[in-house]
């Protein structure tokens, strides 16, 4: 039941935010951040249990859509354990060099595959340099991760 309800408050924060992006109008200034990234990253992953992650993340912006691929490598230190997680994402541009986005995915490691619903942000820091995080939500056992990182932007 547990993980029903996380669920259902996952899509129901997901739609409000796709709901808010959609509904702005626009304006004359280009908004969005543009490119690919590779970054490195640290989070903790909830749930279950509560235990922390060292990530090397990426962005691959697929063309001049507003849709990249996001994979994920997550290193859990405590359990000495992998684990990787690949969305397809939207982004959406709230701020010039800065966006939202979400989107459905994988994740698997030695011991399940899920289905992943992430959602997150980015923005530019410097003209190479990206900051990020993003929140995770994996159906198969109900667990959050949440990362954090920086990225080299090219």
């Amino acid at each position: 039941m547990r993980k029903q309800l996380n669920f259902v408050v996952f899509l129901s924060a997901l739609s409000a935010l796709v709901f808010a992006v959609a509904s702005k109008p626009a304006l004359a200034e280009k908004k969005g951040l543009d490119g690919s990234y590779v970054g490195v990253g640290a989070g903790v992953v909830s749930g279950q249990g509560s235990y922390g992650t060292l990530s090397i993340n990426g962005r691959v912006q697929l063309g001049t859509l507003p849709v990249s691929l996001r994979p994920s490598l997550l290193y859990f230190p405590d359990g000495n354990d992998t684990a990787f997680i690949g969305t397809v994402t939207y982004d959406a541009g709230i701020a010039k060099n800065a966006n939202i986005y979400v989107g459905p995915g994988v994740a698997r490691n030695n011991d399940y595959s899920s289905l992943a619903l992430q959602a997150g942000a980015e923005t530019a820091i410097a003209k190479n340099v990206v900051v990020y995080g993003d929140v995770t939500y994996l159906t198969s056992s109900g667990e959050f991760p949440v990362k954090v990182g920086v990225g080299y932007r090219f």
